[in-house]
Protein backbone atom coordinates (compact mmCIF):
# COMPACT_ATOMS: atom_id res chain seq x y z
CA UNK A 1 0.00 0.00 0.00
CA UNK A 2 2.78 2.57 0.72
CA UNK A 3 4.13 1.99 -2.81
CA UNK A 4 0.67 2.55 -4.29
CA UNK A 5 0.30 5.73 -2.26
CA UNK A 6 3.68 6.95 -3.50
CA UNK A 7 2.74 6.56 -7.15
CA UNK A 8 -0.71 8.04 -6.52
CA UNK A 9 0.91 11.11 -4.95
CA UNK A 10 3.28 11.50 -7.92
CA UNK A 11 0.47 11.00 -10.45
CA UNK A 12 -1.86 13.56 -8.88
CA UNK A 13 0.99 16.04 -8.58
CA UNK A 14 1.83 15.64 -12.26
CA UNK A 15 -1.82 16.13 -13.20
CA UNK A 16 -1.78 19.35 -11.18
CA UNK A 17 1.06 20.82 -13.26
CA UNK A 18 0.34 19.12 -16.59
CA UNK A 19 -1.59 21.88 -18.37
CA UNK A 20 0.54 24.73 -17.05
CA UNK A 21 3.83 23.11 -17.98
CA UNK A 22 2.49 22.06 -21.39
CA UNK A 23 1.58 25.68 -22.08
CA UNK A 24 4.95 26.98 -20.88
CA UNK A 25 7.21 24.31 -22.39
CA UNK A 26 5.42 23.43 -25.64
CA UNK A 27 3.17 26.34 -26.60
CA UNK A 28 5.19 29.27 -25.26
CA UNK A 29 8.85 28.17 -25.23
CA UNK A 30 8.38 25.69 -28.12
CA UNK A 31 10.69 23.13 -26.52
CA UNK A 32 8.71 20.26 -27.97
CA UNK A 33 7.24 17.17 -26.36
CA UNK A 34 10.70 15.90 -25.40
CA UNK A 35 11.42 18.97 -23.30
CA UNK A 36 7.97 18.77 -21.75
CA UNK A 37 8.39 15.12 -20.77
CA UNK A 38 11.85 15.84 -19.34
CA UNK A 39 10.29 18.53 -17.18
CA UNK A 40 7.68 16.06 -15.92
CA UNK A 41 10.47 13.66 -14.94
CA UNK A 42 12.06 16.47 -12.92
CA UNK A 43 8.73 17.19 -11.27
CA UNK A 44 8.46 13.52 -10.36
CA UNK A 45 11.72 13.82 -8.44
CA UNK A 46 10.54 16.93 -6.55
CA UNK A 47 7.20 15.26 -5.80
CA UNK A 48 9.05 12.21 -4.47
CA UNK A 49 10.95 14.48 -2.08
CA UNK A 50 7.71 16.09 -0.91
CA UNK A 51 6.06 12.69 -0.54
CA UNK A 52 8.76 11.86 2.01
CA UNK A 53 8.07 15.20 3.72
CA UNK A 54 4.34 14.42 3.65
CA UNK A 55 4.94 11.06 5.34
CA UNK A 56 7.08 12.82 7.95
CA UNK A 57 4.23 15.22 8.74
CA UNK A 58 1.78 12.30 8.91
CA UNK A 59 3.71 11.03 11.92
CA UNK A 60 3.29 14.33 13.76
CA UNK A 61 0.35 15.03 16.08
CA UNK A 62 0.49 18.80 15.70
CA UNK A 63 -2.82 20.23 14.45
CA UNK A 64 -0.82 22.83 12.53
CA UNK A 65 1.00 20.25 10.40
CA UNK A 66 -1.10 20.92 7.26
CA UNK A 67 -0.28 24.63 7.33
CA UNK A 68 3.38 23.87 8.00
CA UNK A 69 3.43 21.42 5.10
CA UNK A 70 1.82 24.05 2.87
CA UNK A 71 4.54 26.59 3.64
CA UNK A 72 7.34 24.03 3.37
CA UNK A 73 6.06 23.05 -0.08
CA UNK A 74 5.76 26.64 -1.29
CA UNK A 75 9.17 27.66 0.04
CA UNK A 76 10.82 24.51 -1.34
CA UNK A 77 9.35 25.41 -4.71
CA UNK A 78 10.66 28.97 -4.48
CA UNK A 79 14.12 27.58 -3.67
CA UNK A 80 13.90 25.49 -6.83
CA UNK A 81 12.89 28.53 -8.89
CA UNK A 82 15.66 30.69 -7.44
CA UNK A 83 18.24 28.00 -8.17
CA UNK A 84 17.09 28.14 -11.81
CA UNK A 85 17.60 31.88 -12.06
CA UNK A 86 14.12 33.11 -11.14
CA UNK A 87 15.10 34.90 -7.96
CA UNK A 88 13.82 38.48 -7.55
CA UNK A 89 17.39 39.79 -7.72
CA UNK A 90 17.93 38.11 -11.11
CA UNK A 91 14.60 37.95 -12.95
CA UNK A 92 12.36 40.97 -12.38
CA UNK A 93 9.69 39.41 -14.58
CA UNK A 94 9.20 36.38 -12.34
CA UNK A 95 6.06 36.72 -10.20
CA UNK A 96 7.28 35.42 -6.85
CA UNK A 97 3.86 35.00 -5.23
CA UNK A 98 2.63 33.18 -8.32
CA UNK A 99 5.57 30.77 -8.16
CA UNK A 100 4.94 30.17 -4.45
CA UNK A 101 1.26 29.47 -5.20
CA UNK A 102 2.20 27.14 -8.08
CA UNK A 103 4.53 25.00 -6.01
CA UNK A 104 2.33 25.05 -2.91
CA UNK A 105 -0.52 23.70 -5.05
CA UNK A 106 1.74 21.19 -6.79
CA UNK A 107 2.63 19.63 -3.45
CA UNK A 108 -0.58 20.18 -1.45
CA UNK A 109 -3.15 18.98 -4.00
CA UNK A 110 -1.87 15.38 -3.98
CA UNK A 111 -1.74 15.44 -0.18
CA UNK A 112 -5.36 16.57 -0.01
CA UNK A 113 -6.39 13.72 -2.31
CA UNK A 114 -4.50 11.27 -0.09
CA UNK A 115 -6.39 12.27 3.06
CA UNK A 116 -9.33 10.36 4.50
CA UNK A 117 -12.49 11.69 2.89
CA UNK A 118 -14.67 13.94 5.03
CA UNK A 119 -16.97 16.87 4.29
CA UNK A 120 -14.10 19.38 4.05
CA UNK A 121 -11.73 17.33 1.89
CA UNK A 122 -14.54 16.17 -0.42
CA UNK A 123 -15.69 19.76 -0.95
CA UNK A 124 -12.15 21.02 -1.57
CA UNK A 125 -11.38 18.14 -3.94
CA UNK A 126 -14.54 18.83 -5.94
CA UNK A 127 -13.67 22.52 -6.31
CA UNK A 128 -10.09 21.71 -7.28
CA UNK A 129 -11.20 19.27 -9.98
CA UNK A 130 -13.71 21.74 -11.41
CA UNK A 131 -11.33 24.71 -11.36
CA UNK A 132 -8.32 22.83 -12.73
CA UNK A 133 -10.44 21.35 -15.52
CA UNK A 134 -11.82 24.74 -16.56
CA UNK A 135 -8.41 26.40 -16.25
CA UNK A 136 -6.70 23.71 -18.33
CA UNK A 137 -9.14 24.01 -21.23
CA UNK A 138 -9.69 27.78 -21.26
CA UNK A 139 -6.06 28.83 -20.68
CA UNK A 140 -4.74 26.40 -23.29
CA UNK A 141 -7.23 27.76 -25.82
CA UNK A 142 -6.27 31.37 -25.03
CA UNK A 143 -2.57 30.66 -25.46
CA UNK A 144 -3.08 28.65 -28.66
CA UNK A 145 -4.92 31.54 -30.35
CA UNK A 146 -2.39 34.11 -29.09
CA UNK A 147 0.49 35.35 -31.27
CA UNK A 148 3.69 33.44 -30.57
CA UNK A 149 5.54 36.50 -29.25
CA UNK A 150 2.85 37.04 -26.59
CA UNK A 151 2.58 33.44 -25.44
CA UNK A 152 5.39 33.47 -22.81
CA UNK A 153 3.91 36.53 -21.08
CA UNK A 154 0.33 35.22 -21.32
CA UNK A 155 1.35 31.78 -20.03
CA UNK A 156 3.18 33.26 -17.03
CA UNK A 157 0.42 35.70 -16.09
CA UNK A 158 -2.42 33.19 -16.52
CA UNK A 159 -0.53 30.51 -14.61
CA UNK A 160 0.25 32.83 -11.69
CA UNK A 161 -3.32 34.12 -11.50
CA UNK A 162 -4.88 30.66 -11.77
CA UNK A 163 -2.73 29.08 -9.08
CA UNK A 164 -3.20 31.97 -6.68
CA UNK A 165 -6.94 31.39 -7.12
CA UNK A 166 -6.37 27.67 -6.53
CA UNK A 167 -4.61 28.53 -3.26
CA UNK A 168 -7.81 30.27 -2.13
CA UNK A 169 -9.53 26.87 -2.43
CA UNK A 170 -7.23 25.59 0.33
CA UNK A 171 -8.68 27.95 2.96
CA UNK A 172 -11.26 25.49 4.44
CA UNK A 173 -8.66 22.70 4.49
CA UNK A 174 -5.90 24.75 6.11
CA UNK A 175 -8.24 26.59 8.49
CA UNK A 176 -9.07 23.44 10.42
CA UNK A 177 -5.41 22.96 11.33
CA UNK A 178 -5.42 25.07 14.47
CA UNK A 179 -4.79 28.22 12.43
CA UNK A 180 -7.21 31.13 12.33
CA UNK A 181 -9.25 31.21 9.10
CA UNK A 182 -8.69 34.97 9.11
CA UNK A 183 -4.91 34.46 8.99
CA UNK A 184 -5.17 31.95 6.15
CA UNK A 185 -7.52 34.20 4.18
CA UNK A 186 -5.28 37.23 4.69
CA UNK A 187 -2.25 35.29 3.52
CA UNK A 188 -4.08 34.30 0.32
CA UNK A 189 -5.10 37.93 -0.20
CA UNK A 190 -1.44 38.88 0.30
CA UNK A 191 -0.48 36.40 -2.45
CA UNK A 192 -3.04 37.97 -4.77
CA UNK A 193 -1.93 41.54 -4.05
CA UNK A 194 1.73 40.58 -4.42
CA UNK A 195 0.88 38.88 -7.71
CA UNK A 196 -0.77 42.01 -9.10
CA UNK A 197 2.12 44.16 -7.84
CA UNK A 198 4.56 41.78 -9.50
CA UNK A 199 3.10 42.70 -12.89
CA UNK A 200 4.14 46.32 -12.49
CA UNK A 201 7.38 46.17 -10.51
Amino acid sequence: MPTANFFKFIFIGLLTVFAGEFQVQVLAAQKGIGGFLSTLVLYSFFLAVMYAVSRFFDRKNSPKKEVLYYFVGGLFGLAIEWSMGNGPWVNNGAIQSGMFAWWAATFLVPRIFMQTADSVTVSVRRRLIIFLSIYSVVSTFVIVISPQYLRPAFAGIILAAAYIIINFQFIPYLSRSGISPVFVRRFMIFLAIAGVAGLFI
